[in-house]
């Protein structure tokens, strides 16, 4: 379609995902970059389960980067919630895939 680029925080997460569906676009393999595409929304989905700042930062820290807490107006995750988003993240981009961290 055009594009050359794209803006979105759940790149900050898992950046080599999103490559893998510009790298088979660019391939020609649609139903393979559609795949991606899918597992990319999942994540997406994840981050937006609760307040996606508290969310980005609370896997920003999990991938090794000191992010902080989230800011007010923004509220913080529970120690359930946070537990359950770190699950459901490793399910979904399990620690191998983690290629540039």
């Amino acid at each position: 379609m055009g594009a050359q680029s794209g803006i979105g925080t759940s790149l900050n997460v898992c950046a080599p995902l999103f490559g893998k569906i510009v790298e088979a676009f660019g391939k020609g393999d649609l139903a393979g970059a559609a795949a991606w595409q899918a597992k990319a929304n999942q994540i997406v989905d994840l981050l937006c389960r609760y307040n996606m700042i508290a969310t980005t930062k609370e896997l920003l820290t999990l991938l090794g980067v000191k992010a902080g807490p989230a800011r007010l107006p923004n509220g913080a995750l529970t120690p359930a919630q946070k537990a359950e988003l770190r699950a459901g993240f490793l399910e979904l981009y399990p620690r191998s895939s983690w290629k540039m961290y």
